[in-house]
Order: structure tokens, then C-alpha cells, then sequence
């Protein structure tokens, strides 16, 4: 039987040093059209060059694409990394144009589209690095500011997919809504499955992953801050065992002694790397699992009474108190590994050691930032679907 569509255009524009992210895009598309299209009457369609241009002729080759795609898609997404691209004749690059088209656009008419771009923020290789492409983009990004456009940045391919994933659920939300269509009762199932493709969630059930996820997620941290606790405590007890050895021998501690005690602390090192690696995982599984729910959560187009209010309100508290909590251990954490930085280098056991500490805390470092910045987005998705009596309570 017909069933009428609304199809939401999705347009993407990168230079190519960022198709992994341009796929995953792709993919994360798909999924939320299986998940939601025929509940929402909604369904997402990705427009990218490689799948509906075609070969023809020009001013260049911009101008044959700018011809050839569609003009009147609902939402621009523009990634940038190293590269700027290609200068057409018109523009710094391909993506220039294809943004300073949307812009245009945004600008004659407001409510025509919704302009989202991003910046990876992650190191380059040295042999890739093109300093005239890279000052480029870095000028871009100064731009976008003044011109009153919001980016956001991310630091690896999984959380572009945990930021677009939430982004694109807010777009979709918030267009369904404005198409004044029936709203649903929430619904409360007995069994919750923790699947994508788990049609029989409702909002109740949803909240209890969020909650559930980002719960993991804070325990996780927890462990963390104790591991690393326990490590700081040994380190000082080392330090006491090398100062007591030096006043015992006035000062000529024995070689072989203060090698024994330097290598214990190197140990200590090593139980905390594999301690702390093995929850990095977990870690990742847990933000993503947390990310995913919510944007579901946020693709419910029920009315809410006051009950399913206040459940949301709970969870976006809980959501507010694990960034003010992941803040706190990511401060804790970057001051204990400038004291790890700051160790001598004393054996080639202890210098191994605290390479790998290092390496491990930027690990925690650099996960620890991403949710951060991952659940504050969260956050801000719970209060599209609060409204803004509900981002205020």
C-alpha cells in the first residue's frame, strides 16, 4: 500500500583525504533509515559525488557536479582535514564552492537548509602534510567564525560517526516535527533488546540504555581514577625506598640496589598499562552504545505526559554530572602523566615503561576528551526533544 515520504537530502562535501569519514556517513544513513523510516514516515537520502555525478563537459570540473547534483537538498555536511582541495575557477576548492553555494543559499532563504560542518582534529603523517593546503583549511576554519557558522571538531572516525549519528537525529526530529504529523504513544515493552533494528523500544526503554550505557561508561572511568591512584601511591613508596637507600649509605647507594628499585617502579608501570588498556575498549563500546541510544531516543515522535518528562530530565542529568565527572578525571589524569613525563631516565626498563605509561594516559586522555564532547552533544540532543522548557530545568 502507497505510504507517503518524507525524503530529507543529505548533501556531503570533502576533499579526498576524508573518504572513510564520507562512507561512514553512508552507513550510519542507512542505518538510521532501517531503524526509523517507516515509523518516522521519514527517510534520509545521501548525495555524493561518486554516486550521482556522472561524466560531461564544463568550465571545469566543479562546474560540471555543481550541474549535475542537486540543488535543493535540506542539509550540507563539509569535512576538512589536511587538504583543501583543488581551486576551480570560481573558488579556493571544490568544497569552497560547494559551502559558499549552501551559504548562499542559507542566507536567501534561512529555513531552506541546515548548513553542518567538521573539522578532524588529528595528527597528520609527516610525508602527507602540505603546508600551503593545510594553512588553507586552517583559514577556512578562521572564517567560518566570523561568518557566524558553527563547527564542530573530531579526533578519530568513530566519534564523527557517535557526532553525526546524534546531529542527523536532531535534523530529522526536528523536520518531522515541523511537518505537524500524528504523534505516537510511548511504548513500554517487557524484554529490552539492545538492537538497532529493535523496532519495539519505546521511550522508557530507551532512557533505561542511555542511562545504562553512559552508567558503564562512568564506572569505567571510576576503575580508571583507581588504577591510576594506586599507581601514583607506588610510585611515592618507590621514591621513599630510593631516598630511605641513599641516607642509609649517606648518599652512595649501591648500583645494583638502586637498579632493583627503579625496576620495580617500572613493573609498577607495566601492571597499570595492561590494566588500563584493557578498559579502553570498553570504554569506546560504551560511548558509542550511550551515543546511539540517545539519538534513537531522540527520533521518538511521541507526547510526552509529565512522567516520560521527568524520565528525560533524570537522564540528562545523570548525562550533565558524567561530563562535570569526566572533566574532573581528565584533569587529574593529564597532571599525573606530566609527572610521568618528568621521571628520569634511569634504565632502559624504566625508559620503556614510561613510554608506554604516557602513551596510555594520552590514550585516556584523548577517549576521555571525545566523550566529553560526545555526550555534551547528548545532552543537547535530550533537550531538542525536551524543548526549551525542558533545556532549562
Amino acid at each position: 500500500m502507497p505510504r507517503n515520504e518524507r525524503v530529507i537530502v543529505v548533501f556531503v562535501a570533502s576533499p579526498s583525504d576524508l573518504d572513510p569519514e564520507r562512507n561512514r556517513l553512508e552507513e550510519v544513513i542507512r542505518e538510521l533509515n532501517v531503524t526509523w523510516s517507516r515509523s518516522l514516515g521519514a527517510r534520509l537520502d545521501l548525495v555524493r559525488w561518486e554516486t550521482h555525478g556522472f561524466p560531461g563537459i564544463g568550465e571545469d570540473a566543479q562546474d560540471v557536479l555543481n550541474h549535475e547534483l542537486p540543488g535543493d537538498y535540506d542539509i550540507f555536511v563539509g569535512l576538512m582535514w589536511g587538504r583543501y582541495g583543488t581551486p576551480t575557477g570560481r573558488a579556493g576548492s571544490g568544497t569552497e564552492e560547494e559551502y559558499t553555494r549552501a551559504l548562499e543559499r542559507f542566507r536567501s532563504r534561512p529555513g531552506s537548509i541546515k548548513i553542518m560542518f567538521y573539522f578532524k582534529d588529528a595528527p597528520l603523517v609527516p610525508s602527507r602534510i602540505n603546508p600551503d593546503q593545510l594553512a588553507k583549511v586552517l583559514r577556512f576554519r578562521e572564517s567560518l567564525g566570523a561568518e557566524g557558522s558553527l563547527y564542530w571538531s573530531f579526533a578519530s572516525l568513530d566519534e564523527f560517526e557517535r557526532l553525526i549519528r546524534l546531529h542527523l537525529a536532531r535534523q530529522i526530529q526536528e523536520s518531522v516535527n515541523q511537518e505537524d504529523r500524528p504523534v505516537m504513544p510511548a511504548v513500554v515493552v517487557p524484554n529490552q533488546q539492545d538492537s538497532a533494528s529493535d523496532d519495539d523500544l519505546g521511550l522508557l526503554d530507551l532512557l533505561d540504555l542511555v542511562e545504562g550505557h553512559f552508567a558503564d561508561l562512568n564506572e569505567i572511568i571510576m576503575r580508571i581514577g583507581v588504577e591510576t591512584s594506586t599507581l601514583g601511591t607506588r610510585m611515592t613508596e618507590r621514591t621513599s625506598e630510593i631516598n630511605a637507600a641513599q641516607k642509609q649509605t649517606g648518599g652512595e647507594i649501591d648500583r645494583r640496589e638502586a637498579r632493583t628499585l627503579i625496576e620495580k617502579a617500572a613493573v609498577d608501570m607495566n601492571h597499570y598499562v595492561a590494566r588500563v588498556r584493557a578498559e579502553l575498549p570498553l570504554f569506546r563500546e560504551a560511548l558509542s552504545k550511550g551515543a546511539a541510544a540517545t539519538a534513537r531516543t531522540v527520533l521518538m515522535t511521541i507526547e510526552m505526559n509529565s512522567t516520560d518528562r521527568t524520565q528525560v530530565c533524570s537522564a540528562r542529568t545523570s548525562l550533565t554530572q558524567l561530563v562535570a565527572a569526566i572533566g574532573g578525571a581528565y584533569d587529574s589524569i593529564e597532571s599525573f602523566r606530566g609527572t610521568v613525563f618528568r621521571l628520569p631516565r634511569m634504565t632502559s626498563l624504566l625508559n620503556r615503561a614510561k613510554r608506554d605509561t604516557t602513551e596510555v594516559l594520552d590514550e585516556i586522555l584523548q577517549s576521555m576528551a571525545e566523550g566529553r564532547r560526545v555526550i555534551t552533544e547528548a545532552v543537547k540532543a535530550l533537550d531538542s526533544l525536551l524543548g526549551q522548557e525542558g533545556a532549562d530545568t
